[in-house]
């Protein structure tokens, strides 16, 4: 059986009021991700009114490009803090 981790992408518009939404998720696989987004926006704009779909869009993007520069695609929740976050690694199998 294979095991896979994962780390949920949170967004946190405001880290004053510190209101964080899971946006997406990513799996991690050999030396690649799967980036799976938010379907609807609504639970975002709930937040912070100017964050749209094509944010998640560039932020996937980001991610994968983001991934294929770096040696260890398990490093990547390393690099963000603040608004954007990774979270540690969970797994699943």
């Amino acid at each position: 059986m294979k095991t896979f981790k994962y780390s949920l992408i949170r967004v946190t518009p405001n880290l004053e009021k510190g209101e964080t939404i899971n946006v997406g998720l990513i799996v991690y696989h050999d030396s690649d991700i799967d980036v799976r987004m938010l379907n609807s926006v609504s639970k975002l704009k709930a937040i912070d009114k100017g964050l749209s779909q094509n944010y998640l869009e560039d932020l996937s993007n980001s991610l994968f490009d983001l991934s294929h520069k770096i040696n260890d695609v398990e490093l990547l929740p390393c690099l963000f803090k603040g608004s954007l976050s990774l979270s540690s690694f969970g797994m699943f199998t």
